[in-house]
């Protein structure tokens, strides 16, 4: 008897959830009109050919919509077609509950359009890889909820905005790979939680140790292949930092003791600078290191013994540089190359020649 009444409820349950409307919202009106504008703006692509007036614009490719009632659009992604070209569209603006645009990989052109400052939910944006030109908007900084700004591999100039350093926390920032010059404003080293950042590969000058400190909590510092001149000597590290390169500089000094604190350092690059003094022996207790690059410096002394603890590295790179005495034998060391040891002062053992 109790198994045919738990049977009983069960269908009387399916009964009910089977006579229930289906939900039928689809994406508003509004955001299906702006949509359609930015499609025409970009010269109607193949590949937005979804989007069409007769289905629901949360069903088209690149299109994220919200799980409420009203299903508004919050993602939009347009990538990877380099036939779409022309200026950002201003219809873009029309899509008031928009947090995330992402436009990469495309022909797009022109300059950042400063009308993007308007668009009050934008937490995310994603212009990488594009083609576009002129100086970053200042108006950006002031963005109400912007917190991820990615405009590398394009072809931007002028300075770095001040303004960018009221973006919001956690902060992720990527320039790298364009043609800004000038100092990096010392706004970005007062973000209160910068977590990633990346100005690779410009034509910026001048300081850049505000970026360093043990109480920040940077997770990623790229600085390569710039102008910048500071001294590295005493300089704190942040202490959750895993990648740092900042190579093809004129950073002067000496690699800081302090650097044995970042327990979870993967990757330090500090290569093509003028560094002197000797490799500290604390770089041995960076239990995770996989890659260690100091090449084209002037660094003299010898290699510390421990280097051989470290479990994982895969590159050491020391070459060019005035180092002497016996490499240490063991651990990674010798399946290392022979190149990552050459042009030193007397440096030897395998990878290297025998010692005498």
């Amino acid at each position: 008897m109790k198994t045919t009444h738990i049977s009983s409820i069960c269908i009387a349950l399916l009964f009910i959830s089977s006579s229930l409307p289906l939900s039928s919202a689809t994406c508003t009106a509004s955001d299906k009109q702006s949509l359609l504008d930015i499609k025409t703006s970009l010269g109607n692509p193949k590949s937005l050919s979804s989007w069409t007036p007769a289905t629901d614009c949360c069903d088209w490719y690149g299109v994220d919509c919200g799980f409420n009632n009203t299903k508004p659009v919050i993602g939009l992604t347009i990538s990877g077609d380099p036939t779409i070209t022309g200026p950002i569209p201003r219809s873009v603006t029309g899509l008031k509950t928009l947090t995330s645009l992402t436009i990469t990989n495309t022909g797009i052109s022109g300059p950042i359009p400063a009308f993007i400052t308007s668009m009050q939910a934008l937490e995310a944006l994603y212009l990488y890889s594009n083609n576009l030109s002129g100086p970053i908007p200042a108006s950006l900084g002031n963005a109400p909820s912007l917190n991820l700004l990615y405009l590398d591999h394009n072809r931007l100039t002028g300075p770095i905005p001040s303004s960018l350093g009221n973006l919001k926390p956690p902060t992720y920032i990527k320039l790298n790979d364009n043609m800004l010059s000038g100092p990096i404003p010392s706004s970005l080293g007062a973000l209160p939680m910068l977590s990633d950042m990346d100005l690779s590969r410009n034509r910026l000058v001048g300081d850049a140790s505000f970026l360093f400190g043990a109480s920040k909590i940077l997770a990623s510092l790229l600085l390569a292949e710039n102008s910048l001149e500071f001294d590295l000597s005493g300089l704190e590290f942040p202490e959750n930092l895993d990648k740092i390169d900042i190579s093809s500089n004129h950073i002067y000094g000496t690699i800081p003791g302090q650097l044995n604190k970042v327990k979870n350092l993967e990757n330090f690059n500090a290569s093509y600078n003028r560094l002197h003094g000797v490799i500290p022996p604390h770089v041995t207790k960076l239990k995770f290191l996989l890659t260690f690059d100091v090449s084209h410096n002037s660094l003299t002394g010898s290699i510390p013994a421990n280097i051989t603890n470290l479990r994982f590295l895969q590159a050491f790179n020391v070459s060019y540089n005035g180092l002497c005495g016996q490499i240490p034998q063991g651990g990674q060391i010798q399946s290392l190359s022979p190149d990552e040891f050459s042009h030193n002062k007397c440096l030897c053992g395998a990878p290297l020649e025998p010692c005498k």
